[in-house]
């Protein structure tokens, strides 16, 4: 899933919204788009954000510098990338505000990053789309000045860029970087009533007493505590993941199958 946003980027030069990442995660992989609510937070950001569990069409959907590095794609965008917060960092430090105009800050280009650096013409109109595209998602200090898009991109600095000044790696930059990004995804929605998430205690409370009543071994008792939770996580992820071909669907539908067998065997004697 992180790999398929990446290609956008790498083939694209810019993000998928959530209805071109939707049809390929359904044409591809057989998954639902909303599994993406699924993700680490600091891995996708999606503007605007979910409401309720729900995605617009239209939304933006962007890997994170956390999540480009997953996607083992972008190398030579991440170091560009790196290279830009550090420049943006300096030009912070030593800018000088006009006479009343104190609120003002300072704006880096691509066009002055690339004469800086000694940029090559040659790839530098998708490198730097693609740089453009990440530092529009991370939080980093910088704002995106509007209509300065694709290659050309122009960011106001502001005083957020500070903490990254001669940051060496990504490494560094990730620790001190703030811990959410503006645009953080919403947490996954849990597909089951609220009253579900008590079923499993209140079955785990009726097998203690049940078995001296109906002289159940511990065997079937533990199975009974085991079998309920691992149904409903199974059902739980088949609903998230939209196909009963997840891992997380496989391996709670085998414990419950498991668990099922432990619990119905003992009986099967007195059936017969």
């Amino acid at each position: 899933m992180v790999d398929e946003i990446g290609r956008f980027l790498e083939e694209d030069c810019r993000w998928p919204t959530f209805a071109e990442l939707d049809r390929v995660l359904y044409r591809d992989h057989d998954l639902q788009g909303e599994v993406l609510l699924s993700l680490p937070k600091d891995i996708v950001d999606i503007v605007p954000a979910p409401e309720n569990g729900l995605v617009t069409p239209e939304a933006r959907v962007a890997l994170t510098v956390t999540g480009l590095r997953a996607s083992g794609r972008g190398r030579r965008v991440l170091t560009t990338f790196l290279m830009v917060v550090r420049q943006a960092a300096d030009l912070e430090h030593t800018w000088e505000p006009q006479p009343g105009h104190a609120d003002d800050g300072p704006v880096l280009s691509a066009a002055e990053v690339a004469r800086f650096n000694q940029v090559g013409r040659n790839g530098r109109e998708d490198l730097f789309t693609k740089v453009g595209a990440l530092l529009d998602v991370e939080p980093w200090g910088g704002c995106l000045i509007p209509g300065s898009t694709g290659p050309d991109w122009s960011f106001k600095i502001g005083r957020g860029v500070r903490p990254f000044r001669a940051v060496p790696d990504i490494d560094t930059y990730l620790k001190l970087r703030p811990a959410t990004a503006p645009g953080e995804a919403a947490a996954a929605p849990d597909p089951l009533p609220p009253w579900w998430v008590a079923l499993p205690a209140v079955c785990a409370l009726v097998a203690i007493f049940i078995p001296a009543y109906l002289n159940w071994g511990l065997l079937q008792a533990s199975a009974l505590v085991l079998l309920i939770p691992t149904s409903i996580q199974s059902w739980r992820w088949r609903r998230i993941c939209g196909r009963w071909r997840d891992l997380h669907v496989i391996l709670y539908g085998l414990l419950a199958l498991l668990s099922a067998v432990c619990f119905l065997v003992p009986s099967l004697p007195k059936i017969i």
